[in-house]
């Protein structure tokens, strides 16, 4: 059976992994011809502890913009170095879940993603997210580090 690497879903943070991880995905769709997506999931702001009053709104409006941010450095890192072009989604939710409804929702063929990301303290458990990915899909996943 030959792999089908038609629907490329790539999992990006603001991580080194992850730009790794991008420019591995757009080889491959160079190579096959692939659609790619790119999702960036926003976890929920944590506020800490002796902040006084967390402004909410301010926090996720910031996450909303670095979410826009990555999104567009991402779709243009596609154009510029690999000549292709790329759609993009962010989610809002627990990570790896989202990751894997996205590539359910996109009918992608492969997920691609950092084996570590920028997940605030989860990162002490080495990749809790790309390891729940790669226990939960469904379909092949490639990890990068």
């Amino acid at each position: 059976m030959a792999a089908d690497f038609s629907k490329i879903l790539v999992a990006v943070d603001e991580s080194a992994h992850a730009e790794k991880a991008f420019r591995h995905a757009m080889a491959i769709a160079q190579k096959f011809g692939s659609k790619v997506t790119v999702v960036h999931v926003m976890s929920a702001p944590a506020a800490g502890g002796g902040m006084g009053h967390f402004p909410v709104q301010e926090a996720v409006r910031t996450a909303v913009e670095s979410a826009d941010g990555l999104a567009q450095k991402f779709s243009a890192l596609a154009k510029q170095e690999f000549g292709l072009a790329v759609e993009t989604r962010t989610a809002k939710g627990a990570i790896a879940d989202e990751i894997l409804k996205a590539a359910s929702s996109e009918h992608a063929t492969l997920i691609v993603m950092g084996s570590r990301g920028l997940t605030g303290i989860k990162e002490l458990m080495l990749g809790s997210v790309s390891s729940a990915v790669v226990h939960k899909s469904k379909v092949p996943v490639l990890t990068v580090k």
